[in-house]
């Protein structure tokens, strides 16, 4: 292991203790790295192979908690304004090349070590996911539950964090963050209607996507009505694929859609109901289109 002096800082005086160079430390991560690229994972059997799966989400999380260290010392010696980054957020996105929610998620996962040092002990040592990490940077991020949090919580969520499911953890952790929320039941609802917001948006490639939050009351009336949309175009590609196959009970391969798109297919159906219906609330006539040939046209007319 290679030890290199670091320089004595103005502040530590001749009493700064020599340290391991981080680039030296992380040059031998490299080279551990290119020999795990080129080893024969052939020879593991299927035990092994999944022990393997844990062990490399492990130095995953090893390398985001490394990660959180470098975002916290960059927060320690702050920011300057003629630096060009007022915040860490800034700092982090511009030197780490990090979109701007990773770059602010790295500074949600500072504040929980800084909270609860269990987890930053856990994730050093690769004890626990780094889904699980993120997630619960994200609820520790509510200062509203910090009190409940340190007071057991969190260790309470470690455990379940290191030793069940992702889904399960995922879905112990959002109910605890709810009841442990001290605002009111109908406060957290009037809150999320108020935070309610849809948005379209283009991405480079020319694609568009949709993204979009609702209250609780709302968010079910959305899904009941584009449930109705979604059944009607699966009912459609039914039709269609019994006619096609001449068959009663035709296979779901035989769709001409999959569900993904029914989807996307049933809220523009929506979204062009709505276009049609007159501004005045009433429902909308509906509009009856009959199809002839010309020759019994011709002698509908004559």
């Amino acid at each position: 292991m290679v030890m290199v002096e670091r320089e004595t800082s103005e502040q530590g005086g001749g009493d700064e203790p020599s340290g391991l160079d981080p680039f030296v430390m992380l040059a031998f991560v490299h080279e551990s790295f290119d020999g795990l690229r080129e080893a024969d994972l052939t020879m593991l059997d299927d035990d092994w192979l999944a022990h393997l799966v844990r062990a490399c989400d492990s130095v995953a999380t090893r390398a985001l908690a490394a990660s959180a260290a470098v975002a916290a010392e960059a927060e320690r010696r702050g920011h300057r304004e003629e630096s060009g980054f007022f915040t860490s957020k800034a700092y982090l996105r511009h030197h780490g090349l990090l979109s701007g929610s990773e770059a602010l998620m790295r500074t949600k996962i500072v504040r929980l070590f800084d909270l609860l040092p269990a987890w930053k002990a856990s994730a050093e040592q690769g004890d626990v996911g780094v889904d699980q990490v993120r997630l619960m940077a994200q609820i520790a991020s509510n200062p509203r539950l910090h009190e409940a949090l340190t007071a057991g919580g969190g260790a309470e969520l470690l455990f379940d964090a290191e030793w069940v499911q992702y889904d399960v953890f995922e879905a112990r952790a959002r109910d605890w963050a709810r009841l442990a929320d001290p605002l009111s039941t109908a406060e957290v609802a009037r809150r999320r209607h108020d935070a309610r917001d849809v948005r379209l948006s283009q991405r480079r490639d020319g694609s568009w996507r949709l993204a979009g939050s609702f209250g609780s009351l709302q968010g079910a009336q959305v899904n009941e009505i584009l449930a109705h949309f979604i059944q009607a175009e699966f009912e459609g590609d039914w039709a269609e694929a019994r006619e096609l196959s001449g068959v009663e009970q035709p296979s779901i391969t035989d769709l001409a859609r999959i569900e993904p798109q029914r989807r996307a297919d049933a809220f523009q159906a929506a979204l062009e109901a709505a276009a049609r219906s007159p501004g005045d609330g009433r429902t909308p006539v509906p509009t009856l289109n009959v199809l002839v040939d010309h020759p019994t046209l011709a002698d509908a007319i004559t």
